[in-house]
């Protein structure tokens, strides 16, 4: 997306929401304005929309008003109605897939190093506002920052470690909707705090910006259109938009998030695997175990002085301790030619499954080709998805050919004993 003077910081924002990295001239619609419809500025609302407003938007640059809207009245529920159901439920299921696999005493762990965070920040605060003696001064952008107001971060932290995050066991079953509604207003408020320590106040310029823009829709044509951003004394900005579940979103945002979503999920897959947790938690507890010291540390500081002390001593022990808790997550790209056998101390396969699934698909076939694994158990398993496929990593696998005739649960249509390699489709 390009920087245009004073609406930077404007079109940042509407490119994280409506997906406006497309240059001016797309290549999803005509040159002309067409017959599209045009809708006004975004309003200034005098009172909160219904929180359970859902109605999906008839018209892509409605789809975009009711978000923006919903951002300036702090609604970050806006922002999850606007996700398609489908998406949504992918979320929803990482999320509680996260409660899932992670390790209770852990997890229950760190939330209780957040909420000790919070209070070292409220009793400690005019010493964290404060800089060091042996600080040097600043300068620039940074001179011109306000006060932190940690009392009110503090708050923030208490209110994310008391809701459904709060605990591994309610992390299974988190409603995101409702929870998106529930904490939604005070996170975006305490972003509006921290912009607010920022020269000129970038959000609140974003915000009354939002004003002079209008949106039109054109080029509507079945589930595709292009969307006009109309902003002042500059080009038109055109943004192509599909409908996916009865919504109107970017194309970019469509096209990116099976890929996206299956590798985010491949991720969790590697680092919460009950082996690699297994090995890496005595390293996760000792970290914060460690933190929870160096805020203890804090709080009984008698003087400003110690409390700097403190406070240079435990940052460099945290930042050691954390380095060496690098997870070896899979690589972005696990479709190319080379044998994945070579990359790992077991024979592996690489099984691709033609067409999109679901998470729940996924899973399902992931635990049905591990038990067909030489162990029975399939002790390296990887999932990369695009937007065509799913690549299944497993092993070990001595005998590919073998294994492909076990794969009664697919189709297979090609076995590649060289490559290691089985092409198949859902049954």
């Amino acid at each position: 997306m390009r920087a245009v003077g004073n609406w930077r910081v404007l079109l940042m924002v509407l490119g994280m929401l409506v997906g406006c990295q497309q240059s001016p001239q797309s290549d999803s619609g005509a040159k002309g304005s067409g017959g599209g419809a045009e809708t006004a500025s975004v309003p200034k609302e005098t009172s909160p929309a219904p929180s359970n407003s859902t109605e999906p938007a008839a018209t892509p640059d409605a789809a975009v008003q009711q978000v923006l809207q919903g951002i300036e009245r702090k609604e970050l529920k806006a922002l999850w109605d606007f996700l398609p159901g489908s998406y949504q439920r992918d979320l929803q299921s990482l999320v509680r897939q996260t409660g899932d696999r992670m390790d209770p005493e852990v997890w229950d762990r760190l939330m209780e190093v957040v909420r000790h965070s919070a209070r070292m920040m409220k009793s400690k605060e005019k010493w964290l506002q404060t800089p060091a003696a042996n600080e040097p001064p600043r300068t620039g952008a940074v001179a011109q920052l306000g006060p932190v107001d940690y009392a009110q971060l503090a708050g923030l932290l208490n209110l994310l470690a008391d809701s459904e995050l709060g605990r591994a066991e309610t992390l299974k079953s988190i409603d995101l909707g409702a929870w998106t509604g529930k904490v939604g207003r005070p996170l975006l408020e305490q972003v509006s705090v921290f912009a607010r320590r920022m020269p000129a106040d970038p959000l609140a310029r974003t915000l009354t910006g939002l004003q002079d823009l209008k949106f039109r829709s054109r080029d509507v044509k079945g589930d595709s259109a292009v969307v006009e951003i109309v902003v002042p004394n500059e080009p038109v900005v055109e943004v192509p938009y599909v409908k996916v579940d009865g919504k109107w979103i970017p194309v970019d945002l469509a096209n990116g998030w099976i890929e996206g979503m299956g590798q985010a999920q491949a991720r969790l897959a590697v680092a919460l695997a009950p082996d690699n947790l297994a090995a890496l938690k005595p390293q996760l507890m000792t970290g914060l175990n460690v933190l929870d010291e160096w805020l203890k540390r804090l709080e009984e500081s008698p003087n400003k002085e110690s409390f700097d002390f403190a406070w240079a001593q435990g940052l460099q022990n945290v930042m050691t301790v954390a380095s060496a808790l690098q997870p070896d997550l899979p690589r972005d790209d696990m479709a190319g030619d080379v044998d994945p056998s070579a990359e790992t101390a077991v024979p592996v396969v690489k099984v691709v499954v033609q067409g999109e699934l679901t998470f729940d698909q996924q899973d399902e076939i992931l635990e049905k080709l591990a038990e067909l694994a030489d162990d029975g158990t399939g002790s390296f398993r990887e999932i990369s998805a695009t937007k065509r496929d799913v690549t299944f990593l497993l092993g070990p696998v001595a005998d590919v050919e073998a294994f492909a005739r076990k794969l009664d649960l697919l189709d297979v249509s090609k076995v590649d004993p060289a490559g290691r390699m089985i092409l198949a489709t859902p049954k």
